[in-house]
């Protein structure tokens, strides 16, 4: 670490008390299940204070963490009804696209509510007659295929319907604006075609480009900060980390990174996705989008 940051890391109070139990609170965005192991752990702790800096720190799974870790749920967000903070934002923006069309296939018929794109994550809404499993996803941008990482969730209305919500995280950037073309071959126990296309405008969404270029290592991981930027819907943070998937990531330890503000208070992660080449891992986080106050 250069001079700069480590006197920025040592001005940071972080309080590990707190942290153990805001973890729990943050993880309630994370995705897997996890079984519980006494692995090592390595922690980045990455402070969204006026100067960006990298607190790295080992040791072993906690009880808080170890019960967290047994019950982490599926990431639950349904725009502004249970919606995460970034979603609530960005569905109130004027190029948020309320389609309000429904698509009916062999007898079962879904309506997609609303569609967005916030320069993270493309999202939109549903409603169906009752619980259903939705899948395959053919998603095309501009009529090229995308590839991409989904959540789906949703939650039961008080008339037996049921509302959901489909974000997906594409693996490569996407226009400012573009066409969106998306087709689903099944639902639930019923095989169809329900497609819906409409052009796609991102969101205004206040974009700053946070402090980049951090380096550091630890156990012999080197890690460098490649992206770091801001947005009133959302944080995107990509970690390039030097080394085999086997070196990062093995049966004796656990790789964690949580975002914290510069009270101490961890950022909720919606999601994160990595791609390798053998020798590097590129992770893409999503976080919640930082308070006016950071």
């Amino acid at each position: 670490m250069n001079k700069d940051i480590k006197k920025s890391i040592d001005s940071i109070q972080v309080p590990f008390q707190k942290l153990d139990a805001a973890i729990e609170e943050g993880l309630r965005a994370g995705q897997k299940q996890i079984t519980p192991k006494r692995k090592k752990v390595i922690t980045l702790l990455l402070s969204s204070a006026a100067t960006f800096g990298l607190i790295i720190g080992s040791g072993f799974i906690s009880p808080t963490m170890a019960s967290v870790l047994a019950k982490v749920p599926i990431l639950d967000s349904i725009f502004t009804s249970v919606g995460d903070k970034g979603l609530q934002v960005a569905i109130n923006d004027e190029n948020a696209t309320s389609l309000n069309k429904t698509l009916t296939s062999n007898g079962v018929s879904l309506t997609i509510k609303d569609v967005l794109y916030d320069g993270s994550r493309l999202a939109f809404s549903f409603v169906q007659d009752k619980e259903e499993e939705i899948y395959p996803l053919h998603i095309e941008v501009n009529g090229k295929v995308m590839n991409f990482a989904e959540n789906l969730t949703g939650t039961h209305l008080p008339n037996g319907q049921y509302a959901g919500l489909i974000q997906v995280h594409p693996t490569e950037p996407l226009p400012n604006e573009f066409d969106l073309s998306v087709a689903i071959h099944q639902i639930g126990n019923t095989k169809g075609d329900w497609q819906f296309k409409t052009h796609v405008i991102k969101t205004k969404n206040n974009s700053i480009n946070l402090t980049t270029g951090q380096t550091a290592e630890l156990d012999g991981i080197s890690y460098e900060v490649k992206k770091f930027e801001s947005t009133n819907s959302a944080v995107s943070l990509h970690i390039l980390y030097e080394g085999t998937f086997d070196e990062i990531f093995n049966e004796h330890q656990v790789l964690q990174l949580h975002l914290l503000d510069q009270e101490g208070t961890v950022i909720p992660m919606i999601n994160s996705q990595g791609s390798g080449d053998g020798e590097s891992m590129l992770y893409e986080y999503v976080f919640e989008p930082l308070s006016e106050e950071v």
